[in-house]
């Protein structure tokens, strides 16, 4: 069984920051680890959307890409709005096919009525303040208005636990 995911029931420095309006936020910490193996992002992704679209009842779930592009001013990366695909869509392939062609989303969106119910986010480590060596490394952010993270947690740790994945600490040691 690898120890691979981290929950983390708050906003941290490993964490990306919720959009306006969705307060309540719950991470999961992958981890990429050379000699146990990771986490198949796209297996964990197929279970567990429509356990979280059945929990907040969405009507519709997209999958968001975006490109990095530099902002005029600042000269800094910012993340821009490139494309969304319904996510049925992309669940008609299998895993090899998604894995083959990288384009996991940065981020799935849960809406009912038109409405966003919950936020999924995909960010890597280094891209939210996490350590640079283990830039491979990703955090899964989900952002919902309600406090659903307890429900959150179930369902992912339910799906973690079919596909031997268990939870420990996956932050660094200092200094690494």
């Amino acid at each position: 069984m690898n120890d691979l995911i981290q929950i983390v029931k708050e906003q941290d420095e490993w964490t990306p920051s919720p959009p306006p309006g969705l307060m309540f936020q719950l991470s999961v910490l992958t981890w990429i680890d050379r000699d146990r193996g990771s986490v198949e992002p796209w297996a964990l992704a197929r279970l567990a959307v429509p356990g979280l679209a059945e929990l907040v009842r969405a009507d519709q779930v997209r999958a968001e890409y975006r490109i990095p592009e530099r902002r005029a001013l600042l000269r800094r990366w910012h993340r821009k709005f490139a494309h969304s695909r319904n996510w049925a869509d992309l669940m008609s392939r299998s895993d090899a096919e998604l894995e083959q062609n990288g384009e996991f989303p940065d981020r799935v969106k849960f809406e009912r009525r038109g409405k966003l119910m919950l936020l999924w986010q995909t960010e890597f480590w280094n891209m939210v303040g996490g350590p640079t060596p283990y830039h491979d490394s990703v955090a899964l952010s989900f952002s919902s208005e309600l406090d659903i993270r307890d429900q959150i947690e179930d369902i992912i740790l339910c799906i973690c636990g079919s596909l031997g994945i268990r939870q420990r600490d996956a932050r660094p040691e200092p200094g690494a």
